[in-house]
């Protein structure tokens, strides 16, 4: 599947891939400072958080009435100030990972003063496609940010308040540092999306499906289709 012209998908995608460039010269220093100003930042503004999640929640609830959302769903979507306490902790412990880029994981010799190294480094740009748990942004992206990756967030719909309102405040605590641009990290927000994103294999460099058996085969068979 070729796409004909510049899709907002696209656009999103190579604005991260000029993110990633960025990203991968950063210092561990400035890295683990903004996931600390993040993890901050989630807890400051929990309340934001939870008002979105519960628009979620009411509207994920009538999906349970309907029979079209299970209740087991439903309990993974809600999150409580507890539960924004533990996303922001687990922020705050990868920031305190030794660090992950330009690692020198092996040397060999192939000659008399010839050595090659095996040195670590950022992918580049990776897209995460999940459900319903909200901490899963914070966790991915973290992670990202800690290893100097850009990431390309698709949640799933039952989410859609809850996720647009924590990637919002990462997106607005990640501006108080210069070097990190804002696209670093960016969220999409149809099924339709997911197919673009799977077509623009020049621009992502790993898509990760992260969620159910069915979720994971859905997105075997969009990658079928596209080959």
């Amino acid at each position: 599947m070729k796409l004909t012209e510049e899709s907002n998908v696209a656009l999103c995608a190579r604005r991260a891939r000029k993110a990633a460039r960025r990203l991968a010269t950063l210092s561990d220093a400035c890295r683990r400072q903004a996931l600390l100003a993040a993890a901050d930042a989630l807890f400051e503004q929990r309340a934001l958080i939870l008002a979105a999640n519960e628009q979620d929640c009411q509207e994920a609830l009538s999906a349970v009435e309907n029979g079209s959302m299970t209740r087991a769903m439903l309990a993974r979507l809600q999150t409580s100030e507890h539960g924004i306490e533990e996303m922001a902790a687990r922020m705050r412990e990868v920031a305190g990972l030794p660090e992950v880029v330009g690692r020198t994981l092996s040397v060999t010799e192939l000659d008399q003063g010839l050595m090659l190294h095996k040195v670590s480094c950022p992918l580049g740009v990776i897209g995460i496609v999940f459900e319903s748990r909200p901490d899963v942004v914070p966790q991915v992206a973290a992670l990202a940010l800690k290893s100097s990756n850009a990431l390309l967030l698709k949640g799933g719909s039952e989410a859609a308040q809850t996720n647009q309102a924590l990637v919002s405040i990462l997106r607005t605590s990640f501006r108080s540092f210069s070097e990190i641009p804002e696209d670093a990290i960016n969220l999409l927000h149809t099924r339709e999306d997911v197919i673009e994103l799977l077509a623009l294999e020049d621009e992502i460099d790993l898509i990760i499906p992260r969620g159910s058996k069915q979720s994971c085969a859905m997105l075997r068979v969009i990658v079928e289709y596209l080959s």
